[in-house]
């Protein structure tokens, strides 16, 4: 494929198609399709300014992303959302969830959307799930609806959904392997991921003191022995002032200082579930040495030499 190929106008009323081989993707605007190329050519020309940091991305909104998340402490502030009866700050709705659940006894079950036709009592945790079902009510309407069909030759199928045909497509396609020089096919996304870790991933490994390891996040984590100067983080609750190394650390400080939960106790009884080891049970002793209170293993050489 020539680079030019990414540059290449459209006639009207069509696509911008991407010109990698078994790819077939169309998008409407052209930075879109050089956005996507980026995806088989691996580039990712967004570097993030910030000293000691080496991540880059694809694409500008996700360098942007990163920083906020990584690098500004102001915005992490104000994505907390507080407690309404203790003003705590949490990072976000899960912590706020079990907080209000384990120190208040307060429980924040997700909203269900039920179905109002008659004699029907299914719940949905998604609207768009009600949505689908309630087709299913009206036959006519589902027949009406489905009318996103699959262009393969001698496959009939229909849709109610573009995104459920765009699945269904991939049956025919297959999931091909975006490595270069590589041409394999997969039948599932789950027997892609499984290849490409299989032969083409490349193992972690430190560039200080070659150590090797299964994730990228456990190498990052590792780093930070060979740094001569260490960031320390600081309890973000009131009048503390606690100085960490590991945001784990924090984490756990919290829970146990300002929330009271006892997280050591927990995890004692998780480890101890199914680990019990099974009680030793005395053996019993023969009657001959019972009732002559001779030793037993003096017994048992009695019994060898005589053969009884």
């Amino acid at each position: 494929m020539e680079p030019s190929d990414l540059h290449a106008q459209p006639e009207i009323n069509e696509f911008y198609k991407c010109p990698y081989n078994s790819c077939g993707k169309q998008f409407r605007r052209k930075d879109r399709l050089e956005i996507h190329a980026r995806s088989h050519t691996g580039e990712k020309p967004f570097v993030c300014a910030y000293e000691g940091c080496e991540k880059s991305y694809a694409r500008a909104q996700h360098l942007s992303r990163h920083t906020k998340r990584t690098h500004d402490s102001n915005y992490k502030e104000s994505l907390k959302l507080e407690c309404t009866e203790c003003h705590l700050l949490l990072a976000n709705q899960t912590s706020l969830s079990n907080h209000r659940e384990r120190a208040h006894n307060i429980s924040s079950k997700r909203k269900l959307f039920e179905c109002t036709e008659e004699n029907c009592t299914e719940k949905f945790h998604k609207k768009k799930q009600l949505v689908v079902h309630k087709l299913t009510h009206c036959p006519q309407l589902v027949l009406a609806n489905k009318c996103h069909r699959c262009t393969y030759e001698g496959c009939s199928k229909t849709f109610s959904f573009p995104n459920k045909l765009k699945h269904h497509l991939k049956t025919h396609e297959g999931y091909p392997c975006n490595v270069q020089e590589c041409s394999r096919v997969f039948p599932n996304w789950s027997a892609l991921r499984k290849h490409k870790a299989a032969d083409h991933s490349q193992v972690p490994t430190c560039t200080i003191c070659q150590a090797t390891f299964k994730q990228k996040s456990n190498l990052t984590q590792h780093i930070k022995i060979h740094a001569t100067t260490r960031e320390p983080l600081m309890c973000p609750i009131e009048n503390c002032g606690r100085i960490f190394f590991y945001k784990k650390n924090v984490q756990q400080h919290i829970q146990e200082y300002h929330e009271g939960i006892n997280i050591w106790k927990s995890r004692k009884q998780r480890k101890s579930i199914g680990t019990q080891k099974k009680r030793k049970v005395p053996k019993k002793k023969p009657l001959a040495v019972l009732l002559t209170g001779v030793d037993e293993t003096d017994l048992l050489e009695h019994k060898r030499i005589n053969g009884s």
